[in-house]
């Protein structure tokens, strides 16, 4: 996919160089990401990106309003209760992949999932999706297997791979994972900074995952640059209650 004809790196320099406040003759009808960036200062509008700080900061209203540590722990216990329930409920079901029985890679990459703290609370806001074939699987929080979530198309990874910008590498070989951010679950504990916390819990998981994979000498592969929609159709997200927030691959290369 290609949305623009890439800059010339002295031009990048130049752009980088000048006064960020533009002169009051220069006129952008139709700027890109860097233009946007460079000439903020002059905008009096903002941009999305800038609107949505600005409304996402607490007051001292909203901090009032937030849960007690005891509320939040009550809300977030019952999560990993009730995912742990539906783990034990599905054993010897069709239902439960256990990686123990699954290829050899998918234990040790998704090891951290079962086995690290940080990983496996920053779950409570994200949905950690894993394709196998033509399925997918939901990680369960804290527990070596995942609860089936849907069949997908047999062309699934071209059809995501399409709706990225710069992804060039064949993932037909590599272990795909789909971080899906529950912007409900993270609304009942953060209030108007769920999407803040939701995108620290995908941060997190990414982050141990990837330097999982590099320590297994695999490379990873992370990819937030996507069209929102194809995604969510793909993983059936509505884009709000729960929507697509990055794509990790473990390509089979050796680093």
């Amino acid at each position: 996919m290609t949305l623009r004809y890439e800059l010339h790196p002295e031009h990048m320099y130049r752009i980088l160089e000048q006064t960020l406040i533009p002169p009051v003759t220069v006129c952008e009808l139709d700027p890109d990401v860097i233009e946007v960036a460079t000439t903020r200062l002059g905008s009096a509008e903002g941009s999305v990106s800038e609107m949505y700080l600005l409304n996402s900061e607490f007051t001292d209203s909203d901090l009032k309003r937030l849960p007690t540590p005891r509320e939040m722990n009550t809300i977030r216990e019952y999560f990993f209760a009730t995912a742990l329930e539906g783990y034990e409920k599905t054993k010897g079901t069709r239902w439960l992949r256990l990686w123990e029985n699954t290829d050899d890679a998918f234990w040790d990459i998704l090891r951290p999932a079962w086995e690290n703290p940080v990983v496996v609370q920053a779950l409570y806001g994200i949905d950690l999706l894993v394709l196998v074939e033509d399925q997918l699987w939901r990680q369960v929080p804290g527990k070596p297997g995942a609860i089936f979530e849907q069949i997908v198309d047999a062309d699934f990874i071209d059809q995501i791979k399409s709706s990225f910008l710069y992804v060039e590498k064949d993932l037909r070989d590599s272990i795909i994972l789909i971080l899906v951010g529950s912007h409900v679950r993270m609304g009942y504990t953060d209030g108007v900074q769920a999407v803040r916390s939701m995108m620290q819990s995908a941060g997190m998981i990414l982050g141990v995952i990837a330097s999982n994979a590099m320590a297994l000498h695999r490379k990873p592969l992370i990819d937030s640059h996507f069209n929102s929609s194809v995604i969510n159709r793909a993983v059936n997200a509505d884009g709000v209650d729960r929507a697509a927030v990055a794509l990790l691959s473990i390509l089979p290369e050796v680093v």
